[in-house]
């Protein structure tokens, strides 16, 4: 396990972004491509109530489409998102 900062929060969307201090951490890539619609997506994350003895759950689905909601892109995908399962 590693200690990590939180560099920037957004309760409303359930993300942050964490900084870890690390060389000898395995990485995953956020896309490799520009999103369009009918690509694979994953939503990964945990219960809002995690404790260490859980593990993440994977969402597997498509994007449908695309919106923009307070001056920002958003994607609308058919995978299971909710509150603490990737920012729900």
């Amino acid at each position: 396990s590693y200690e990590a900062k939180i560099i920037a929060e957004d309760d409303r969307s359930s993300l942050a972004l964490l900084k870890i201090d690390a060389t000898d951490s395995a990485w995953l890539p956020i896309a490799s491509e520009k999103p369009e619609v009918g690509m694979d997506v994953r939503a990964l994350g945990h219960e809002v109530e995690w404790t260490p003895e859980q593990t993440a759950e994977i969402s597997r689905g498509i994007i449908s489409g695309f919106t923009t909601s307070d001056d920002t892109l958003r994607l609308k995908v058919d995978c299971d998102v909710k509150p603490g399962n990737g920012g729900g």
